[in-house]
């Protein structure tokens, strides 16, 4: 599987992280194997995707890390602007560069822009990102 984490403005339950998760990608709920422990996903033939989900401080009220299956690179901006447009509200991805506070955010209708996150509220805690506005 190939993936990619997302942070979400918005507090997300197991059941509508599943259902977002499978409007972005194009799947039926029942392809999307969700947990919000690793060791809890069930795995499956059937399943294409996994996504454990966290809550968390902050902005970003919640994190899906998302596994698609299949061995080709994901286009993780292009799925956010999905995610973003379904939930209606901003998406924060990182933007791989060298920066742990440059990220890329996501909102729903517009184009991708990158954005510093708080340092400060950062180094107190690895998953509360703030914006920089």
């Amino acid at each position: 599987m190939t993936g990619f984490d997302v942070a979400v403005g918005a507090a997300l339950n197991l059941a509508d992280a599943r259902y977002a998760v499978a409007s972005m990608l194009g799947l039926d709920e029942g392809q999307i194997d969700a947990a919000l422990d690793p060791a809890d996903l069930r795995g499956g033939a059937n399943r294409n995707a996994a996504v454990v989900v966290r809550s968390v401080e902050g902005g970003f009220r919640t994190v899906l890390s998302i596994d698609v299956k299949g061995g080709g690179a994901v286009d993780a901006s292009g799925l956010s602007q999905r995610l973003a447009c379904e939930l209606g509200c901003e998406c924060l991805i990182a933007d791989d560069t060298a920066n742990p506070y440059r990220w890329i955010l996501v909102s729903p209708g517009l184009p991708d822009q990158v954005v510093f996150v708080d340092a400060d509220a950062l180094n107190e805690d690895p998953e509360r990102w703030v914006i920089e506005r």
